[in-house]
């Protein structure tokens, strides 16, 4: 019985092994839950703080198309060179994909 048991479980290990080259061919490079970035809609925000060495932005921001409610959160940047490109105080549109990493901003004048 033991034997049949570590048996299943071995299997059931290596079928879902077997799925995740699946789902990340799903998503190729540039999309994000089979959206492009570009096609991804945009959120207004407030930039509160950017720490360039870890590649982080903290903003204030409306409701996220993903139903998410307005507050201030941390962001990854896609970029790390757009954390010279961002400052305190700048308000921004954005997109995000579903990691929370932010793949595409413009500045907000």
């Amino acid at each position: 019985m033991k034997i049949a048991i570590a048996i299943a479980i071995a299997i059931a290990a290596f079928a879902a092994s077997l799925s995740v080259p699946v789902v990340a061919a799903d998503n190729p490079p540039g999309q994000s839950g089979g959206v492009s970035f570009a096609a991804q809609p945009m959120t207004d925000g407030l930039v509160r703080k950017v720490d360039g060495s870890s590649g982080r932005v903290t903003i204030s921001h409306g409701r996220l198309p993903n139903g998410m409610p307005p507050m201030t959160m941390v962001f990854r940047l896609k970029e790390m060179a757009w954390a010279k490109q961002i400052r305190e105080g700048d308000r921004i549109r954005f997109a995000i994909d579903d990691s929370y990493t932010l793949v595409r901003f413009e500045h907000v004048k």
